[in-house]
């Protein structure tokens, strides 16, 4: 079964290529979707961009990087991994490949359809500073924010601590698009301190200890659900669960779904129906 023509015409700017983020590339791959453009320079920042490409640290061997991609950037070895999927022999191929391309940090992608934006991965060593969940709200925002300037939709993907989760909601910028969550909303309701983007109680890294298997295992499950929801998004058969709420997952296997904040002061609830007399 050949996919769904909108996935084929559809781009998707994949920003944050730790263990999910790339995981997340291979399966839209896998899936058909048109163009992905790659980028892992933005790290959680609106303004301060890493100019020093992510490199593959031990941690990520195996998830899902190879032992071949140790220390080289990030990037370069999910292009491999890409091209190595790209040859394995499918029972139905695909018309045609995904095509790939990375886009640095300074690059304003116009025209992508969805950004999947990582806010930060676990990475398993240990806290190395943290910042007050306010402060780390509104940054989230503000990053937020900026990338709702470069796609019609922005998925941003938070995994403070092992086991932990949050996903969606999609965003789009104030008044654009109806049906989804605003971006200035968010940021209206981050700088109040109204919203946490990170589970109640936990930091923005997490402590030593975790299990890898596990991590791997919630690394796919988390990928696995972004992926579900930008299919159904980029196929147009209905709107996403996830188009106006976050998903939080756990380390218990718990979830919970949470609605997008809406902020009485944002643009977005100007009502004028009608213009006023000149």
């Amino acid at each position: 079964m050949e996919p769904n023509p909108r996935r084929r015409l559809a781009a998707v700017l994949v920003d944050g290529l730790g263990p999910v983020g790339a995981r997340t590339a291979l399966a839209l791959a896998e899936a058909g979707v048109g163009t992905l453009l790659l980028r892992d320079g933005t790290q959680g920042s609106a303004v301060q961009q890493s100019s020093t490409a992510q490199t593959v640290d031990a941690e990520q061997v195996g998830d899902p990087y190879l032992s071949i991609h140790h220390g080289l950037p990030r990037s370069t070895g999910l292009q491999d991994l890409l091209d190595r999927a790209a040859q394995q022999p499918a029972s139905q191929p695909a018309p045609q490949q995904t095509a790939v391309m990375e886009c640095p940090a300074d690059m304003r992608p116009d025209g992508a359809d969805v950004c999947v934006l990582s806010l930060g991965e676990s990475s398993g060593a240990g806290p190395a500073g943290t910042r007050s969940a306010s402060r780390t709200s509104a940054l989230h925002a503000a990053t937020v924010s900026a990338a709702a300037q470069q796609a019609s939709l922005v998925m941003p993907v938070l995994c403070p601590a092992a086991g932990e989760a949050e996903i969606g909601p999609l965003i789009a910028q104030p008044g654009v698009l109806e049906g989804f969550a605003c971006a200035g909303c968010r940021e209206l309701s981050a700088a109040a301190t109204d919203i946490q983007p990170a589970p109640a109680g936990t930091s923005v890294e997490h402590t030593a200890g975790h299990n890898p298997a596990d991590a791997r295992l919630h690394h796919q499950l988390t990928a696995g659900l972004i992926t579900r929801q930008l299919l159904t998004l980029l196929d147009g058969v209905r709107n996403p669960a996830l188009a106006e709420h976050s998903l939080l997952l756990r380390p218990d296997g718990g979830w919970e779904r949470r609605p997008a904040p809406v902020h009485p002061e944002c643009a977005c609830q100007l009502v004028s129906p009608e213009p006023l007399p000149s």
